[in-house]
């Protein structure tokens, strides 16, 4: 198979050209996203106030995942987490916390509007297709209760007690509550061009006839005695749900990490080749030892980056196709007022 030719297509909120119908912008630099809502109730303010007491008081846990095997053979992890940074913001309705883990320290942050649900479960470990045949069970002790806000990106928040992970739980329920109830105010389409309205159709409806998607890679790692990981995988027909009160974007399909996209939280958009994509970001799952990518799909890849700099991913088999959506993204984002607010200095 042929290699990918690199090639990146940089598209950010201070763009201002209009005519995503046709093709995709100009490279440049990435912007803040400015929101334009109204600002928080006071009960959400005490709510996100007590979510951030809750899990700066947590503390470090520790505990430890055995692995069970039919022939008798079992293996053991130990795992901690230590919540070391928590930020509740509800002028901005955001949550940002960092989790030192005994693999490193993990930085995870969502905007609540784009939460999609909060769980509870003592169930903390699920195998998954890469785990060795012959695997009977994992048992974790001590009990650990993990509360999981789904999202694009979702968070798992580890607690001792089943206590802790509920009150936790009721606290971010309400939060993403309030918070996806907070309606925008879009800017007025300018000169003409495509109204919010017209532009989260135009959006939705290119999403859901673009069919399935089929991308795989291979890649090598540094050491030899790895041996090359092969990968693929189907993103099947898109289900998309626009809401113009909150200038959100509910987006689905089978095989992918799906939730809802705000407009307003945009920094970001990029068009990569599925080679360029797996270079920078190397697909999920995959040991980070695997750097080299020795083949790929020529799909491509839309990465929509909030502010922060996290990514949020949609899959495409025409070059073309990507372009237009992430132009007419770049300009739902300017309507929902992203990147609105420039400071002279």
């Amino acid at each position: 198979m042929k290699n990918i030719l690199a090639g990146i297509l940089a598209v950010t909120i201070a763009a201002t050209g209009t005519a995503w119908c046709q093709q995709a912008g100009a490279p440049a630099q990435p912007t803040l996203a400015s929101p334009q809502a109204a600002p928080p109730s006071p009960d959400l303010a005490a709510t996100m106030k007590v979510l951030e007491e809750k899990l700066r008081s947590r503390g470090r846990i520790d505990w430890t995942i055995t692995l069970h095997y039919d022939d008798g053979r079992v293996q053991k992890y130990s795992l901690s987490s230590e919540l070391i940074s928590v930020a509740a913001d509800p002028t901005n309705c955001s949550l940002r916390v960092v989790d030192r883990t005994a693999g490193g320290t993990d930085t995870s942050s969502i905007y609540l509007e784009e939460g999609s649900g909060v769980e509870t479960s003592n169930e903390v470990f699920k195998p998954n297709a890469n785990m060795a045949t012959g695997f009977s069970h994992a048992s974790v002790e001590p009990p650990i209760y993990r509360v999981g806000l789904g999202s694009w990106r979702g968070i798992n928040l580890m607690f001792p007690t089943e206590d802790e992970a509920e009150q936790v739980a009721v606290l971010l329920r309400e939060s993403i509550k309030q918070c996806s109830a907070v309606a925008v105010i879009p800017k007025s389409a300018a000169g003409g061009s495509p109204s919010l309205e017209e532009t989260l159709t135009f959006i939705a409806d290119k999403l859901r006839t673009q069919g399935t998607v089929e991308t795989w890679g291979q890649m090598s790692a540094e050491s030899n005695e790895m041996g090359d990981i092969g990968f693929s995988n189907n993103i099947n027909v898109y289900q998309v749900s626009p809401n113009l009160t909150t200038c959100t974007m509910r987006i689905e399909a089978t095989g992918m990490d799906a939730g809802d996209l705000s407009f307003r939280r945009i920094g970001k958009i990029e068009v990569l080749k599925y080679k360029d994509y797996l270079t920078r970001f190397r697909p999920p799952g995959v040991d980070e030892r695997y750097r080299t990518v020795k083949e790929a799909s020529p799909t491509f890849v839309l990465v929509i980056s909030t502010p922060d700099g996290e990514a949020k991913v949609l899959y495409f088999s025409d070059e073309t196709l990507a372009n237009r959506v992430a132009k007419a993204m770049v300009h739902a984002a300017e309507l929902c007022g992203a990147g609105s607010s420039k400071e002279p200095f």
